[in-house]
């Protein structure tokens, strides 16, 4: 059946196809009558050469007709223009994959488009690619990583303190969508918004970070937990862990309520100054107060304005004295409701209504505006939410702010499904990089060699580098040595010498290190007094560099070193150019196994 189909449209395509053809024969056979035309009238010339009056007739025929073909095809043309415009109709899908199929043979089509997916899904392209792509994201993260990195020490003073927490943070919590990004983020907004995260363990730093990453994945932005870390922590005097589980327990009761996370986050960090008064019972009279802003529908902050006014004895006395009256009877004590809790308060407010017999419902316009006056409400839309809310429903959006551990348990899915199909491939990609961080040491210790070098030879390294390219070309030119050859032996030894090298100074770096300078020593004394000059200048800059050497060995590994040693080598052959120029010329064949330490 499908096969039927696609033959139908194909057949119909073509059926399309070749009325367009004719039409565009049709204007091809009217342009070669032209030319015809005018070839014609080239020929119609007087002995003087000049056209006459009849070939000037015939060209003037033939321009006629080349406007009218003009106005022709500018015609077709926009009709088909308004056309597309219109209904969107157009030859475009001619272009597209189900155009391909369309056009010819559709089993055959789709026979070549087997195996030629076949040949494209090789293990040898598979693999290729997959080594492609692993290089790929491993140097696109390894920028990212370090303009990130030198931003978050900026920021911090740091010197890179918190890279290995950036990056743990970042590997451990894609399934968060937590990127390099929302990492740094984390750890520089903590750094400028919590004042103990300084002097906190590192343990509990790294713990802060990922939890800011990961309550970033819900949508709730690194400045709002930083905020309420403060305030959790310092004000209220928890633990990083237990601040941690507070905020965690927060985005949990914003999906039982059916609340944005973000928003109960920033509603804790605006209002913190009144529920940090009820001490250890803050957190508490948080989630209850925002259970009651959800079910009267009441924004937090205009909910507190209603129940703060009862905070002093004076106004308390009067909202209760003013509603009892309107109400009839005592339906509110005022010492209750200078000491309830803010939720507490709310409940008393609906329950007096409740109490005394009335329904808001029932009441008429005048008698509403007493209640809400006598209740220090001023917008009656306000009024309308709170008292025409029932304390059962009111009550029922209490319970479930009071255990959300299994929202709590959901956190992971719930970021999961915020997050877009676009960014799980980045977060997927982002898997391919490998060894970011002993790459970035590599590079970064080679950036900082190559400044020193350009500083010890007075600014100049790069002319320093063009003079030597320029000795080496010039003696190959000569014939003094082969550049290739020279070029391709020494550095097949310098790696070999390199590797040969790794495992001995992880173990064993001054040793190594005078293994070196013996092997240098006994070439330089084969050395003419010029050559045996320069290297003395040459170890003398490399020895206080040594140190740095070892220590960066120890610090990236074994195969970062393999990757790092030949090029400082080079990096220290071109310092010390000025002091060799003269020994090359004079000893060509010594220099480089020299300066590779043979």
């Amino acid at each position: 059946g499908g096969t039927r189909v696609c033959s139908g449209l194909a057949a119909g395509a073509a059926a399309a196809a070749d009325a367009g053809q004719s039409a565009i024969n049709s204007v091809a056979q009217e342009q070669n009558r032209i030319k015809i035309m005018r070839q014609k009238a080239n020929l119609m010339r007087d002995e003087n050469g000049a056209l006459t009056e009849a070939g000037k007739l015939m060209n003037g025929q033939a321009d006629a007709a080349e406007r009218n073909v003009g106005a022709s095809e500018l015609a077709a043309t926009n009709a088909q223009n308004v056309a597309m415009a219109l209904t969107g109709v157009s030859g475009a899908w001619k272009g597209t994959l189900i155009g391909s199929f369309m056009q010819g043979d559709f089993n055959q089509n789709l026979e070549l488009a087997a195996k030629a997916l076949a040949d494209q899904f090789s293990l040898a392209n598979m693999l290729g690619s997959a080594l492609m792509k692993v290089q790929e994201a491993t140097m696109a993260m390894v920028w990212q990583t370090d303009a990130l990195f030198a931003s978050t020490n900026q920021l911090t003073n740091g010197t890179g303190e918190y890279n290995e927490m950036i990056m743990e943070t970042h590997d451990n919590n894609a399934q968060f969508n937590v990127d390099l990004e929302a990492a740094s983020e984390a750890v520089t907004t903590l750094y400028q918004d919590m004042s103990q995260f300084t002097e906190m363990t590192e343990k509990s730093q790294a713990a802060l970070v990922e939890a800011t990453a990961q309550l970033a994945g819900l949508g709730i932005d690194a400045a709002s937990t930083a905020a309420n870390m403060e305030v959790l922590n310092k004000a209220l005097g928890m633990s990083a862990e237990e601040a941690i589980a507070v905020q965690k327990d927060f985005a949990a009761m914003a999906a039982d309520l059916g609340v944005n996370a973000a928003q109960i986050s920033k509603d804790f960090a605006a209002n913190a100054n009144t529920f940090t008064a009820y001490g250890k019972e803050a957190v508490r009279v948080f989630k209850n107060t925002a259970a009651a802003a959800k079910a009267t529908g009441i924004s937090m902050d205009k909910l507190l304005g209603i129940t703060g006014q009862f905070d002093t004895f004076e106004g308390a006395a009067n909202a209760a004295g003013k509603l009892n009256a309107i109400l009839g009877g005592g339906m509110l004590n005022s010492m209750d409701l200078l000491n309830a809790s803010e939720e507490e308060r709310i409940r008393m407010l609906i329950q007096s209504v409740d109490a005394s017999g009335k329904s808001w419902e029932s009441m008429n316009k005048f008698e509403r505006m007493a209640v809400a006056n006598a209740a220090g409400i001023s917008d009656m839309t306000d009024a309308n939410k709170l008292f025409g809310q029932s304390l059962a429903e009111y009550d029922q959006a209490q319970k479930k702010v009071e255990d959300n551990s299994a929202a709590q348990a959901e956190l992971e899915e719930r970021a999961k499904a915020a997050t877009s199909a676009q960014d799980k491939f980045k977060r997927i990609m982002e898997q391919f990089a490998v060894a970011v961080i002993p790459v970035l040491s590599v590079i970064t210790f080679l950036a900082d060699a190559l400044v020193t070098l350009n500083d010890m030879t007075g600014g100049i390294l790069i002319p320093t580098l063009i003079g030597l390219l320029g000795v080496m070309w010039l003696l190959n030119a000569v014939g003094i040595i082969s550049t290739k050859t020279l070029i391709k032996d020494n550095i097949v030894r310098l790696f070999g010498l390199t590797v040969k090298a790794t495992d001995t100074l992880s173990t064993q770096a001054l040793a190594a290190v005078k293994l070196v300078e013996a092997k240098a020593s006994f070439w330089a004394a084969k050395a003419n007094a010029t050559l045996v000059t320069s290297f003395v200048s040459l170890f003398a800059a490399l020895v206080p560099l040594t140190p740095a050497i070892g220590a960066i060995g120890y610090a990236i590994g074994s195969l970062a070193l393999a990757i790092a040693a030949p090029f400082i080598a080079i990096a220290v052959m071109v310092w010390s150019l000025k002091e060799l120029v003269i020994a090359f010329m004079e000893m060509p064949d010594a220099i480089l196994p020299a300066i590779a330490g043979f």
